[in-house]
């Protein structure tokens, strides 16, 4: 089989043509030039990752599987592929994809939290309880007071009838809250297994005094009434959602639902575009952002300059994070996000 002879002086002058359609942003330009790029050069990552940057901003999903996946064979360590292909397993359901590909993520980091979280969530659905066991046990290690996952290992504890290492979780969750009814509950249980009457009574004593004192709070807050009684429940709701979207744990199927939640505050439609920025999204982003300005007439400076700021974030290419901390500070949310 003969080798096919490619003239440098083509390749160099191709390699020029790239260089002038980036400057020029002639995404179709570039596209062909790239594409016959890859031609020469099967294995040329270059052409790739920025065909992979072309079907992004053409929406061809298939199109950025495809090339990640080609992508992948050529750098098997490339934590982007991994990431674009995790979020497109994601997008079809294909969890047994999604799986092998954080499986992997894990193995050129092991510290990644949001690879453990879908790992996590795909061991509960298939009731892998001794995955699920080591899975939260790792990120017990990375995460000392993450409440989740000590729950969780309290489950399993449970279902094995490990009550020593039930007791053991539970007091390590007190030292974390306090007031844990669940945690003081389970821990009564433990006490009447080992038969300590003494400290049944004691934990069912401070379990009636946080409830009493959980019920005084709630009658109080009841009475207390405000025009920010509104904002702060939105700011916690979304204080959450953020948590869960930076886990991981929430995909863009779930932006309509999220959406509606959020419509009715400043705060909502700017996590709504900041989850949309997140997905890749910007103009739906910038759609959600005008069509709340325009629905809402009496909004402060303070409200009009967040959301300004915000479509600014929305139509730059920068990084997602740091966009994040751009329109926060502005808008006081600093603090919020872990």
């Amino acid at each position: 089989m003969s080798e096919i002879e490619i003239d440098s002086n083509d390749v160099k002058e191709l390699i020029d043509l790239i260089k002038t359609a980036k400057t020029e942003e002639n995404w179709k330009e570039l596209k062909k030039l790239q594409s016959r790029m890859l031609e020469i050069d099967p294995n040329n990552v270059k052409a790739l990752a920025d065909l992979v940057i072309i079907a992004k901003k053409e929406e061809d999903w298939e199109e950025v599987k495809r090339l990640q996946l080609r992508r992948l064979e050529l750098e098997p360590d490339n934590i982007k592929a991994i990431s674009d292909l995790v979020a497109l397993a994601k997008r079809e359901g294909i969890w047994k994809d999604v799986k092998w590909l954080q499986q992997r993520r894990l193995t050129i980091d092991p510290n990644n939290v949001i690879a453990l979280a879908d790992l996590i969530a795909i061991a509960k659905r298939e009731e892998n309880w001794k995955e699920l066991k080591r899975l939260q046990s790792r990120r017990l290690e990375l995460e000392p007071n993450n409440v989740k996952a000590l729950s969780d290992l309290v489950a399993i504890a449970k279902r094995e009838k490990n009550w020593r290492e039930v007791k053991k979780l539970q007091l390590r969750r007190l030292k974390i809250e306090p007031d844990s009814v669940k945690a003081l509950s389970d821990l009564v249980i433990v006490a009447r297994v080992e038969k300590n009457l003494e400290e049944v009574k004691r934990l069912r004593l401070k379990i009636s005094e946080i409830k009493q004192r959980s019920t005084s709070k709630s009658s109080n807050a009841k009475q207390e009434k405000g025009k920010n009684t509104k904002d702060n429940t939105a700011k916690t709701i979304i204080t959450q959602l953020r948590m869960k979207l930076y886990a991981g744990e929430i995909d863009f199927s779930q932006i309509n639902e999220i959406a509606n939640e959020c419509k009715d505050s400043t705060e909502g439609v700017l996590f709504v575009a900041e989850m949309c920025i997140h997905f890749g999204q910007r103009e739906l982003a910038i759609r959600a952002l005008k069509a709340y300005q325009n629905n809402n007439e009496q909004l402060s400076e303070t409200e009009k300059n967040a959301i300004k700021t915000a479509m600014e974030v929305a139509k730059q290419k920068t990084k997602v994070n740091s966009d994040m901390d751009k329109w926060d500070s502005t808008y006081g949310f600093d603090g919020d996000r872990e």
